[in-house]
């Protein structure tokens, strides 16, 4: 930075914009000194001890006093090992999967992360994997505290792409912070307008949602509905979900709750509603995977209104899957294992359906479109005898000769 004669002040980089620009440029002298695996990625996070202090209130009450003393967010740098490249004034926020306040998922210390990068250098990484190159801006570091294996997400993108869905991407990284070992994430991009138009390569004039639950009204189980798409500040925009479950039930939900019964003629809006091929791909790989809330908190919802002016599911949040059965701790009737015919683990081939056994969830509005008509449910039942006789094989095949393990 200089100063010339006339008090005109010059500094490279220029930092004219705090909320998306470069304060400084860096490197790191010998990032991989005490990196043990090569393939496996490390970022150093280099932050300020009183953001690293002060980023778990970000969820809080506190967050008015948050947002005065860091108007444009908490920031950071970030140094990726696998590229050697350096990346500052970096946003960095506490973000879903993180399910209270202070501490991290399910009560445990380790915080996911949402991060934003910015528009002069967004962020450019290859899966160490799939070798897929990837640009990003709105990202995201998952804790997964749930699944120290760190490998149900990947496992579940895996299969899901093999059977034709698209997915995020997604890959572990060791996060250093501040020169010591912080944790072990999940790299995967973050269900924004970003992953949705540049990722997916959707219309952005289209209309998405995540988090819609289950379309039950008063019954309705983790919902949280957030419209992402179009990114105009619109959220009246949120009837649309109103009208789509509409002609499903009607207004009475509670008879339909009852019931077990949709109102005469959703058959007919599944047809001219749903993108039928899609959601029956999604719900037969949902169940394969054993999805813990795709019908309840983590359903997201894509409406193509230039297009086919279908509704279709959108696959992301897939880390309770393959046996991580959420803040379920009842052990009557052995339930701390896997028990296919009953619906509160998540292996029912009809799982989210309102009749489904021992159904937990109220059920699906959703899902039910096509649960309770006889052609629908054939074809679901069908996908999932495809996808299981060529990719999963029968039991008892080796790796060398099963899809889902060699391609992986």
């Amino acid at each position: 930075q200089v100063t010339d004669k006339a008090g005109n002040t010059w500094r490279t980089p220029s930092f004219r914009n705090p909320d998306d620009g470069y304060e400084w440029y860096g490197t790191l002298i010998e990032p991989t000194a005490d990196q043990l695996s090569k393939t496996l990625p490390t970022w150093h996070v280099f932050i300020s001890r009183h953001g690293a202090d002060n980023i778990k209130w970000q969820n809080s009450t506190i967050a008015y006093w948050y947002s005065k003393e860091w108007p444009y967010g908490i920031r950071c740098g970030i140094f990726d090992s696998q590229t050697s490249n350096y990346y500052d004034n970096v946003r960095i926020d506490v973000r879903g999967n993180t399910t209270v306040d202070i501490v991290g998922s399910a009560g445990g210390t380790k915080l996911s992360h949402g991060l934003k990068f910015s528009k002069v250098h967004p962020m450019q990484c290859t899966d160490p994997f799939s070798g897929e190159q990837i640009t990003v801006r709105k990202t995201s570091l998952l804790a997964e505290l749930q699944d120290p294996s760190n490998i149900r997400s990947d496992l579940s993108m895996h299969l899901r792409r093999l059977a034709g869905q698209e997915v995020p991407f997604g890959y572990p990284v060791r996060v250093q912070m501040n020169g010591s070992f912080y944790q072990l994430d999940h790299h995967t991009n973050r269900f924004t307008d970003e992953y949705l138009t540049d990722y997916l390569g959707y219309d952005e004039e289209g209309y998405a949602f995540k988090n819609v639950g289950t379309f039950g009204g008063d019954k309705d189980t983790g919902g949280n509905p957030t419209k992402v798409l179009p990114d105009d500040g619109n959220e009246d925009d949120i009837s649309l979900l109103d009208a789509f479950e509409s002609q499903m039930y009607g207004n009475d939900r509670q008879s339909v709750h009852l019931n077990h019964r949709l109102v005469p003629g959703s058959t007919n809006a599944v047809v001219r509603l749903y993108d039928l091929p899609y959601w029956v791909n999604f719900l037969a790989l949902s169940r394969l995977t054993q999805e813990c809330d795709d019908d309840t908190s983590t359903l997201n919802l894509y409406y193509d209104i230039n297009g086919t002016g279908t509704w279709r599911p959108l696959a992301y949040d897939l880390h309770q899957s393959f046996g991580v059965f959420y803040a379920d701790t009842d052990t009557s009737k052995n339930k701390n294992g896997l028990i296919a015919d009953l619906d509160d683990k998540k292996g029912h081939p009809f799982h989210g359906g309102l009749h489904a056994p021992e159904n937990y969830s109220m059920g699906n509005r959703a899902y039910e479109g096509i649960y309770q008509t006889a052609k629908f449910r054939r074809l679901l039942v069908r996908r999932l005898r495809t996808l299981m006789d060529e990719i999963l094989k029968e039991p008892g095949t080796s790796q060398e000769d099963t899809p889902f393990w060699k391609d992986y």
